[in-house]
């Protein structure tokens, strides 16, 4: 486990397993963004899904 931490928009602090931590990091390497930015995209879809605001929309990692 290691810690994620971000800070651009939002603040936001978890620990995560480091297989989705490599994840994250090659994500953000291949669309030329920070780990923070891709991780606050998540976190936004995350928060629509949950209350129903998306419907059947790619998640971040999809779209390009």
């Amino acid at each position: 486990m290691t810690y994620l931490h971000t800070g651009e928009t939002k603040h936001f602090s978890a620990r995560i397993r480091m297989d989705i931590y490599e994840r994250l990091h090659t994500l953000a390497f291949v669309k030329k963004r920070s780990m923070n930015s891709i991780v606050n995209d998540l976190l936004d879809e995350a928060t629509k899904k949950a209350s129903g605001q998306l419907a059947g929309t790619p998640d971040a990692s999809d779209s390009e």
